[in-house]
């Protein structure tokens, strides 16, 4: 059986995606003796929080599917319908309705930048760009999202 803290995941899509495109990363499971799985049917939720300026947080839907490939590794998919800042949650569903979904806590690949973490074992930040910037250099990203920025900050601030 599938133990969270074991759990590893890996991939870009942990720390940049763009809004309205599909991202993926990967996710390897472990059981409680650090045994890779070797076969699937674990059932997993991927959970989104958007990011607000002012450290404010908003439960969002988040359209994603858990691909199983029947070897203890899953490709999670999801597509972000606004740009910005959001922490994702990777949870594992338990086997009775009645119970709680486990954190799918674990290590992130050595790869990932720090802010795509697996903060606390629990969550992790993606920055989900505008789509537009998909055909932008990185310099003209990063101004898009500095704009992008402002007009959130100034939308909170007439609030």
């Amino acid at each position: 059986a599938a133990w969270p803290p074991a759990c590893l995941v890996s991939g870009n899509a942990l720390s940049v995606a763009y809004e309205g495109e599909p991202a993926t990363f990967q996710l390897t499971v472990f059981d409680r003796y650090g045994n890779r799985a070797t076969s699937g049917g674990e059932a997993f939720e991927l959970r989104a929080h958007k990011l607000q300026p002012g450290g404010q947080r908003t439960l969002s839907t988040m359209r994603h599917e858990v691909e199983d490939h029947g070897d203890g590794t899953y490709a999670v998919s999801y597509t972000a319908r606004s740009p910005g800042r959001w922490e994702l949650s990777l949870l594992l569903k338990p086997q009775a309705e009645t119970e709680q979904p486990l954190a799918a806590e674990g290590a992130t690949d050595e790869r990932i930048p720090e802010m795509s973490a697996v903060l606390g074992g629990r969550s992790f930040m993606t920055m989900v760009r505008p789509a537009l910037a998909l055909n932008l250099s990185l310099a003209e990203q990063a101004a898009a999202m500095e704009a992008h920025a402002r007009a959130e900050m100034a939308m909170a601030c007439e609030a």
